[in-house]
């Protein structure tokens, strides 16, 4: 009798489990949110003394790497760009190549290239249960090359979903 009433007992607390954890598993939603982590660089100017933002005609954004990756083409002149950063190191250097339009003396087309190395920490985030886990940086400092580029600020460290200006770019 004891054992009949384990079974019992077992089968009335085994099987709504098992029926709960198909059905919470079988959710049939789809990730809605934007999970992608890029940093988004604006382009300033000096006018007067004053910074002011402008457009920039940058023509591509080079990821150095083994495979030297292309993160980003264009033949418009941008106020601002976005593009990921490594999420398997704590650092990455991308090479921007700027195009510049000179109509004085005369009509020119100049071509700068500058490299952005980028140091940060990564943090691996729960953003959803239908999206899954999303990494963050946190910008801790930049070094670049001053062919085009004047300055470089951090003006916000948190790269999240989220597409807030994270550096200023002054040329």
């Amino acid at each position: 009798m004891l054992k009949r009433n384990c079974l019992f007992l077992r089968n009335c607390i085994s099987i709504p489990f098992t029926l709960v954890m198909i059905i919470a598993c079988n959710t049939d939603e789809v990730c809605d949110e934007n999970t992608i982590t890029n940093v988004v660089a604006s382009f300033y100017t000096t006018v007067d003394n004053r910074v002011v933002d402008t457009t920039a005609m940058v023509t591509s954004i080079i990821a150095v790497n083994d495979s030297m990756s292309i993160l980003y083409e264009s033949e418009d002149a941008v106020q601002s760009v976005s593009f990921p950063l490594n999420n398997s190191l704590d650092s990455c250097a991308v090479i921007m190549d700027f195009t510049l339009y000179d109509t004085i003396p005369k009509p020119d087309t100049l071509y700068f290239t500058d490299t952005l190395t980028f140091f940060y920490n990564i943090e691996l985030i729960m953003e959803s249960i239908e999206c899954g886990f999303v990494h963050y940086f946190h910008l801790q400092s930049i070094n670049w090359t001053d062919n085009f580029i004047e300055d470089v600020e951090i003006v916000n460290p948190a790269v999240t979903t989220r597409e807030y200006e994270n550096i200023k770019i002054l040329y």
